[in-house]
C-alpha cells in the first residue's frame, strides 16, 4: 500500500502530537533533541528515504523511524565523546565539587542551601554537556 505525498502529510499532521511525545521519550525528555529528531524523521519521509509499504500501521512505521533516528543521533554523540576523550584528552563532563555557601550567593539561594540537610555539593550538580548543549543540573533548586 503506497500513500501519496498529500496522504503522508495528512497522516504526519494527524500524528504530530503523539510523534513529538514519542520523540521526547526517545531523547531522554529533552525537547530540543526531540524537535531535531522529529524534523530529521519528517525529512527522511518526505524526501523518500523512508517509504511506507503498508506492512504495519502508519503510526507504528512512523514511531519506528523516530526511534531509529534518535538512536542514530545518540550513537553519533557517543562516538564524538569517545573521539574527544581518546585523541584530545578532553573530558566532555566537567565536574564541580565542594561548593561552599558563600556570601556572594543571593540570600534566597543561601537560605535554600542551608535548609537542605545534605552536602552542598549535592545541591549544585555538575555542569555537563548533553547532546551538543550545556545543561546545569540543580534538582533541588528547580
Amino acid at each position: 500500500m503506497t500513500l501519496t505525498r498529500d496522504e503522508i502529510e495528512h497522516e504526519l499532521e494527524q500524528l504530530h502530537q503523539q510523534s513529538f511525545a514519542w520523540a521526547l521519550s526517545c531523547c531522554g525528555r529533552n525537547p530540543v533533541d526531540a524537535e531535531d529528531v522529529l524534523q530529521m524523521t519528517y525529512l527522511k519521509i518526505l524526501d523518500g528515504s523512508a517509504k511506507f509499504e503498508g506492512r504495519s500501521s502508519f503510526q507504528t512505521w512512523l514511531f519506528g523511524i523516530i526511534r531509529r533516528t534518535a538512536s542514530s543521533r545518540w550513537r553519533k554523540f557517543v562516538n564524538r565523546e569517545q573521539i574527544l576523550r581518546r585523541y584530545f584528552q578532553i573530558e566532555p563532563e566537567a565536574t564541580v565539587t565542594g561548593v561552599e555557601i558563600n556570601e556572594e550567593y543571593p540570600a534566597n539561594i543561601r537560605k535554600l542551601l542551608q535548609a537542605l540537610k545534605c552536602p552542598h555539593s549535592l545541591a549544585t550538580r555538575p555542569v555537563r554537556f548533553s547532546s551538543f548543549h550545556v545543561v546545569q543540573n540543580t534538582p533541588f533548586l528547580a
